[in-house]
């Protein structure tokens, strides 16, 4: 929680917002790895509240639900994902593993 925190005062303090963006996008893809699920959780939903159509934050969080077994939820979650950006790489190879999960 304090890593999401501390992403949220970064941004209101006025540093650089991309830059902060990819190093809370790392700091959640490491805690994904590390098998924190919710603190990753946590950091791309951060994410996405200041970048609406971000897609690898998106992508991430869907990623999290599947984790824990939530396919509805994970789909729910790509649906955020803006139509023009519904063919990057990382959704597409989220909503795979999504239906290779639901089979």
């Amino acid at each position: 929680e304090s890593q999401v925190s501390a992403f949220v005062e970064r941004l209101l303090g006025g540093t650089d917002s991309a830059q902060v963006i990819a190093e809370a996008l790392a700091q959640a893809e490491a805690a994904s790895q590390a098998g924190d699920i919710t603190l990753a959780a946590e950091i791309y939903a951060a994410i996405i509240q200041e970048d609406e159509g971000n897609t690898a934050a998106i992508a991430g969080l869907a990623r999290c639900y599947l984790a824990n077994g939530d396919t509805a939820r994970a789909l729910a979650t790509l649906d955020l994902v803006p139509e023009a950006k519904r063919n990057e790489s990382v959704v597409k190879s989220v909503r795979l593993a999504i239906e290779m999960a639901a089979d």
